[in-house]
């Protein structure tokens, strides 16, 4: 990893990401090298008894994932509870099924995966269109950026993090 730092920001780099930290406002922006790919609104801010982080959503961008929900692939517009819990006899629409995930991909080709275990709120551009916010009251609040290229290989890198389960036998 490369370290380098001006006045305003500070900047890291690996052979397939660069990091760019703005000091003045803490925003974070994560580059494919040079395409920009997620601007982070501050890193984890605090208020009243909830922490949370705030994202940039691109006009056309797309998020999929958040774990099992009777939607449409595309989450962007959707406000969702981060909370597993059975829920029996859903139909279309339901939005809260059994296994909820703190993990999305974009149509831009990135990943995120927050680490927090606890009851968490995502608002997906449904609040504010250009901003995805992920709110929770407790727990410990970390993020993962996964870079990738395409859609097979952010679940790559993210089964790389998290580890994967070898296929059963015959």
């Amino acid at each position: 990893m490369k370290y380098s730092e001006t006045t305003q920001k500070v900047v890291l780099r690996t052979a397939s990401v660069r990091v760019e930290i703005e000091k003045d406002n803490h925003l974070i922006s994560y580059y494919n090298q040079e395409e920009l790919k997620l601007v982070d609104k501050g890193g984890l801010l605090l208020a009243n008894d909830s922490s949370y982080y705030q994202f940039e959503l691109g006009r056309e961008e797309s998020i999929y994932g958040t774990g099992f929900r009777a939607l449409p692939l595309n989450r962007r517009g959707e406000k969702l509870l981060v909370y597993n819990r059975p829920q029996y006899g859903y139909g279309w629409g339901e939005k809260n099924l059994n296994y909820t995930i703190p993990h999305w991909t974009s149509s831009r080709n990135y990943g995120l995966l927050i680490d927090n275990p606890a009851r968490a709120q995502l608002d997906i551009g449904a609040t504010d269109s250009s901003t995805l916010t992920y709110a929770s009251k407790g727990g410990n609040l970390a993020y993962y950026f996964i870079n990738g290229d395409n859609q097979k290989e952010l679940l790559k890198q993210l089964t790389t993090l998290t580890g994967n389960h070898p296929l059963p036998h015959r």
